[in-house]
């Protein structure tokens, strides 16, 4: 964490309203202004709305049980030196550089455990800063990195240990030349693969129901300040894509299906600038040395070229933490009425091209924020097909109805912008408002009633008073919206539907009036497809309409042009999308693949449907994975998805021979590649006996690049016939290069 200055059926209305300005309490004499015109139109701007979006960073095992969390983060500048081994970590400069060793009952394996327990998804923080906490004492004196003993007279100490000081001289100046072993261990990418291969171990891999993301340790361009005890140099970089590389080939090593997220860095000017330029927040000859380039898309590119070279995809999911830098705004209390309106308007930041930014960021001259907006066109510039993530965000105010309703605000906006993960940094506690802006996504109605899965088309007149968000729910057809009103009026507000039937809405709400419930009201009614209904000033309302007609169901075939093939060679997907025995022509539809040793369906293509609702898309697949096709839907038809059906594929392995023909105890070279690269594969040389059975008469591991070379003195006289071989792993089935002669005379 930084610490910087006409689909038919059902409809869900999630509405909330503020202003700026003093925030008023409901009132039943307060007359109700003409609000802003709200639309939703159900077949438009379809896309899933990932359930991770929901998610928090060490969440109240009750709360996530509750609000059915699908996803919980172990994070935070603790965990960049957590040792698991010892279960000790090291505060850093959050408090004197000291080891905190833990009970057994708090531990990283219990972390894990009570997440699975409960059905949430652990998004785990591996380090590779290059060193974590040795073993301390459980209670003072704590191992610390800057004693007075050893270091002088410094100007702050622990008030419960006198000898453990902040790490800066009483005139001002850091200490510098302390030795990194006081308070810590070396720790790199064995480190980490070992960790991973203990938490497989004990909980299963990702593949099994274990854990499922790792994420490249905490706000690296802080370490030179957060853990300047160990780390006194800002990272680089190169430092930062070799440690990220490494460490990243360490835990797939561990965990070949595990996701891996990064750089979770903490927040502006650790996208834009390496921490080693002047101020860690300006060009400089580190960023001139690479082009000019802008760390975190220069990074993204740094793991493409890899996966090029090698054929093996290290970061899954590019991930970043944000904090709203307004004054005031996140990890703060609600503050003055201008502050509170300041967090309402600052939600833009995250999706605005119109918003200036109203803090320091405006002045460094790179534009809005825009942030899901500029993430997402790094990924298509720079590496395409990395699910976006922000691990850590907070827009403070959690104690109040301003809080709930910034809260409300950006979980529709993850939703609509399709961010595939989100974890709220200081989760709130139960009673807190903005717990409540999480129950009306996911438990409005104390049943477990939900927002819906996926997002549709749905605008306001004015974005700044109601800013409204929709999606439909899959298991009874529904549909749900979130609206936001910032203003401390009532406002009554028309709502047109497009592709919604329904005769009336139920109503659930929540107000600055009563901050502990949910009130369920009297139902609104909707008359020739439009539904007029006052919002009071901080509130959230949802609105749920029954089901009119429902769409008409629909099915999707697949066809492979093979079931196996060779890495490099081209494999054709067809299939068609029908409704009731008839092809739908002209409708969006998906090829998703699922990786072997992986639990997520990626999307690949997405094509049109053709006469008779035909589809076809030619592939050149990479790993062995089950295939399918899927279609979102639209107002007249519902989704669907074809039976999954599996592509092995096997590394294509070439094989080059040194000599054909030589005289006994003479040795010939074997030498070739794998494709895609298999860092450390072990290959083995067969030779084919006499009756024809292959034997092992040797083996090698393949280099970084997947290249090999080895030696070998045949045995016997005559024609003998060679093989290279590989066993294959989990993404790919075994096969062979190609058979080489060799004669002995």
């Amino acid at each position: 964490m930084q610490r910087l200055g006409g689909y038919r059926a059902a409809l869900v209305l999630l509405v909330s309203a503020t202003l700026a300005g003093t925030f008023i309490p409901l009132t039943a004499a307060r007359a109700a202004t003409t609000g802003p015109a709200l639309t939703i139109d159900v077949g438009a701007n379809r896309h899933p709305i990932s359930p991770d979006i929901y998610g928090m960073n060490y969440t109240d095992a009750a709360l996530a049980t509750e609000l059915g969390l699908t996803t919980d983060r172990w994070g935070g500048n603790s965990t960049t030196r957590y040792n698991y081994v010892t279960n000790t970590h090291n505060t850093g400069s959050d408090y004197y550089y000291e080891n905190i060793g833990h009970a057994a009952s708090d531990s990283l394996d219990t972390f894990v455990a009570g997440d699975l327990a409960h059905a949430t998804k652990p998004v785990v923080t591996v380090p590779m800063l290059g060193y974590v906490a040795k073993s301390s004492p459980s209670a003072h004196p704590f191992a610390c990195g800057f004693k007075v003993t050893a270091y002088g007279p410094q100007q702050s100490t622990d008030s419960w240990d006198s000898d453990c000081g902040n790490g800066v001289h009483t005139n001002g100046t850091p200490i510098t030349g302390n030795d990194p072993l006081d308070t810590s261990v070396a720790a790199g990418p064995a480190f980490v693969q070992n960790m991973v291969a203990h938490l497989v171990t004990q909980h299963g891999s990702a593949a099994a129901g274990g854990v499922a993301t790792y994420e490249l340790d905490n706000e690296p361009a802080l370490w030179n300040s957060t853990h300047r005890d160990v780390h006194p140099a800002a990272v680089t970089y190169n430092e930062l894509w070799t440690k990220s590389r490494d460490t990243a080939i360490a835990i797939k090593n561990a965990d070949a299906g595990a996701q891996v997220a990064g750089p979770g860095d903490w927040g502006w000017c650790a996208y834009f600038f390496s921490p080693a330029d002047p101020g860690g927040c300006s060009d400089g000859p580190d960023r001139q040395a690479h082009g000019g380039k802008d760390i975190a898309p220069w990074l993204l590119a740094q793991f493409k070229a890899y996966e090029q070279a090698n054929g093996k995809r290290l970061l899954d999911v590019f991930d970043q933490h944000y904090y709203p830098q307004a004054s005031g705004v996140a990890l703060s209390s609600a503050g003055s009425t201008q502050t509170q309106a300041l967090r309402l308007r600052s939600t833009r930041s995250l999706w605005d091209p119109t918003y200036t930014d109203e803090s320091w960021t405006n002045d460094l001259g790179l534009g809005p924020v825009k942030l899901i907006t500029r993430m997402r066109q790094w990924v298509a510039d720079n590496y395409p097909g990395t699910k976006l993530s922000i691990s850590e965000y907070n827009w403070g105010g959690h104690e109040s109805v301003n809080g709930a309703l910034a809260q409300a605000d950006v979980l529709g906006i993850f939703g609509r912008e399709a961010v595939d993960r989100a974890l709220l940094w200081s989760p709130p506690t139960s009673g807190q408002p903005a717990a409540f802006a999480f129950r009306m996504f996911r438990n409005y109605d104390g049943a477990g009633a939900r927002f819906g899965e996926t997002s549709v088309k749905a605008t306001s007149a004015d974005q700044d008073k109601l800013a409204v968000y929709a999606a439909q729910r899959t298991s009874d057809n529904a549909l749900t919206a979130v609206v936001i009103n910032k203003t401390a009026s009532d406002f009554t507000s028309s709502l047109a539907l497009t592709g919604s039937t329904g005769a009336s809405a139920q109503v659930f709400t929540y107000t600055g009036a009563d901050t502990a419930h949910i009130v369920h009201a009297a139902d609104a009614p909707v008359s020739g497809g439009a539904l007029s209904r006052t919002y009071p000033a901080n509130s959230i309302t949802v609105l749920v309409l029954p089901a009119g007609t429902a769409a008409q169901a629909t099915s999707l075939t697949i066809t492979p042009s093979t079931t196996s093939t060779t890495y490099g060679t081209d494999v054709s997907f067809a299939g068609t999308l029908n409704a009731a025995g008839t092809g739908l022509t002209g409708k969006p539809v998906t090829l998703q693949a699922n990786r072997a040793g992986t639990s997520t369906w990626q999307n690949m293509a997405t094509v049109t449907s053709g006469a008779n609702g035909a589809l076809q898309q030619t592939v050149h697949p990479g790993w062995s994975a089950s295939w399918r096709w899927s279609y979102a839907g639209s107002t007249d038809y519902a989704p669907s998805v074809s039976p999954s059906r599996t592509l092995l594929v096997r590394e294509l392995i070439t094989t080059n021979v040194s000599k054909t023909s030589i005289s006994a105890g003479q040795t010939v070279s074997f030498t070739g590649k794998i494709y895609p690269a298999h860092p450390g594969a072990p290959l083995q040389l067969q030779k084919r006996d006499p009756a024809g059975v292959w034997r092992k008469v040797g083996q090698v591991a393949t280099s970084s690049t997947g290249t090999y070379s080895m030696s070998y003195r045949p045995v016997g006289a005559g024609t003998q016939a060679y093989r290279m071989y590989w066993t294959g792993d989990v993404d790919h089935i075994a096969n062979s290069g190609p058979v080489k002669y060799v004669t002995v005379r």
